[in-house]
């Protein structure tokens, strides 16, 4: 099995679409037993809002790591920045 990310703005995502041949790409690649996934720094609504159904990630590694998602959309992982200052 073999796992790839792909960034979001310019690699998988132009302007206002996805390229159709990157999503029959993908689909050839998930087919064959292999995990998609998707690292970004932009929030989750920030991606599921302009790649719709177009592609199932099965991962998902957002703002800049700081969360990452399974394909179902479960936290795995969440890092929240404390902005209180201590004396």
């Amino acid at each position: 099995m073999k796992v790839l990310a792909s960034d979001f703005d310019g690699t998988i995502f132009f302007k206002d679409h996805v390229k159709e041949e990157d999503v029959k790409a993908v689909k050839v690649f998930q087919n064959e037993g292999h995990l998609f996934g998707l690292c970004t720094g932009r929030p989750l609504i920030g991606v599921t809002k302009y790649v719709k159904d177009d592609i199932t990630f099965d991962f998902y590694i957002l703002s800049t790591g700081a969360v990452i998602l399974d394909k179902n959309m479960n936290a795995l992982y969440e890092k929240v920045k404390n902005n209180k200052e201590t004396a």
